[in-house]
């Protein structure tokens, strides 16, 4: 689980106790924010990625698209970052 806040308080393990979930939500963080740690993300190896993310970018101003494709494309592998 990749995010914000929302992402970070969610209790994932709990309403998916049959799977192992790594949670990388940070409160406040923002799109620029995710790609400066997506080393710590991408060590977790993981499965599958779900992205809950932007709300911050919105919130800001700031544009977020870019960010949001470079994180996909690092978590497929392309890095790009």
């Amino acid at each position: 689980m990749i995010g914000d806040s929302l992402t970070e308080q969610g209790l994932w393990s709990e309403m998916f106790p049959e799977h192992t979930i790594a949670n990388r939500g940070v409160g406040s963080d923002t799109t620029a924010d995710v790609l400066a740690r997506m080393d710590t993300i991408l060590a977790t190896k993981p499965e599958r990625a779900f992205i809950m993310l932007g709300v911050n970018d919105l919130a800001l101003g700031k544009p977020y698209m870019d960010n949001y494709n470079r994180i996909i494309s690092e978590l497929r592998g392309g890095g790009g970052g």
